[in-house]
């Protein structure tokens, strides 16, 4: 009863307003419109400094508590676009490179507590625009488990002080790929022994280089292309395979750890990509080593396009590998890194 006479009575104080209202000319109606918009607009700044006022408050997070877990070796594969990096490995600078965005996925995600402390280890470099295509590298991370391949034993608490241990691992490529940009995908993970590195257990670095057909040296026979370029392209490329004295590959800087510049090409292949039968036929260059040298991928594929153009011969290698005949590197431009994946077999 007491909810039904309330109801009336808003009803009765409603019509009274309705026909106060009609009592009013357009002006007064006006006017009245006004000040009820100025008093909405103050209602609506209070109650944007109320709100601004909660979001101010700090929010008090629990710290993530690391060493209630064992570490783990482990191996990453990666694949990236490198076209809007400088490169992969950190520079230390302002520049941003693909793994600062793999480091900031492992902070994110609580697998490492420090970037500097977590023995991280890269299978391979590339550099500014250069893709990688399974890329391995290998740290130390949290891990759920107490036992098993790379756990380090006497990290984190002991087992008989844990409670409710799960039997499996976490899932390392979701955890970080939700933190991941999508150019940057976790394709697969493996536990590692501990004196596994990355770096230093990579039997084999392989490049492809992808180009078009046009603007080589190609001659018309009739309806016929001859496209003598890639022959010629070829031949350059077996001079380079074996073990060779590569510095006239190479840039002129030198890395702090480059102590040799003695390298073994395994591979150099030049192929079609498709069997199109036209102008903008792709093509693809496969260069298989050991390791390579700062830049030496890129220069090496100057040289062979030089070749394919048909402003040198592919003798011009010979020339470059014998220091007596080239005791200097010569100036020559340096091939773009877009068309460049950097493949790793370990």
């Amino acid at each position: 009863m007491r909810s039904m006479s309330g109801m009336f009575s808003g009803i009765k104080q409603l019509e009274s307003r309705l026909k106060s209202l009609d009592e009013l000319d357009f002006e007064a109606l006006k006017e009245k419109a006004v000040c009820l918009l100025k008093y909405n607009q103050q209602l609506e700044n209070i109650i944007s400094k109320l709100r601004k006022q909660e979001n101010d408050v700090p929010k008090v997070t629990k710290p993530f508590i690391f060493d209630r877990y064992k570490k783990r070796h482990i191996a990453l594969k990666l694949s990236y676009l490198g076209w809007n990096y400088c490169g992969l490995v950190p520079q230390g600078c302002l520049a941003l490179t693909v793994m600062d965005r793999i480091f900031d996925a492992l902070e994110k995600s609580k697998l490492i507590e420090n970037r500097n402390e977590c023995d991280f280890s890269v299978c391979g470099r590339t550099d500014r625009g250069v893709s990688g295509m399974c890329q391995v590298v290998s740290l130390v991370s949290r891990s759920l488990i107490a036992r098993g391949v790379g756990v380090i034993e006497d990290s984190g608490p002991c087992i008989s002080e844990r409670q409710d241990v799960p039997d499996e691992e976490m899932d390392y490529v979701s955890a970080l790929n939700k933190n991941l940009p999508r150019d940057i995908r976790v394709l697969a993970w493996s536990p590692v022994s501990p004196d596994f590195s990355a770096r230093f257990m990579c039997c084999k670095r392989s490049y492809e280089y992808y180009f078009p057909e046009s603007g080589l040296d190609i001659k018309v026979s009739g309806s016929i292309l001859i496209c003598i370029c890639l022959k010629s392209m070829i031949d350059a490329g077996n001079r380079l395979v074996g073990v060779h004295d590569f510095r006239n590959f190479c840039a002129s800087r030198i890395e702090k750890d480059t102590v040799t510049f003695i390298r073994e090409i395994f591979e150099v292949v030049v192929s079609d990509v498709d069997s199109c039968d036209h102008h903008s036929k792709l093509c693809r260059i496969s260069i298989s080593a050991s390791g390579f040298l700062y830049h030496q991928i890129r220069f090496v594929m100057s040289i062979l396009f030089m070749v394919g153009r048909g402003y040198e011969s592919p003798s011009v290698v010979d020339d470059m590998l014998d220091l007596s005949k080239t005791p200097a590197k010569p100036q020559y431009q340096l091939a773009a890194g877009k068309s460049l994946n950097s493949i790793t077999t370990l």
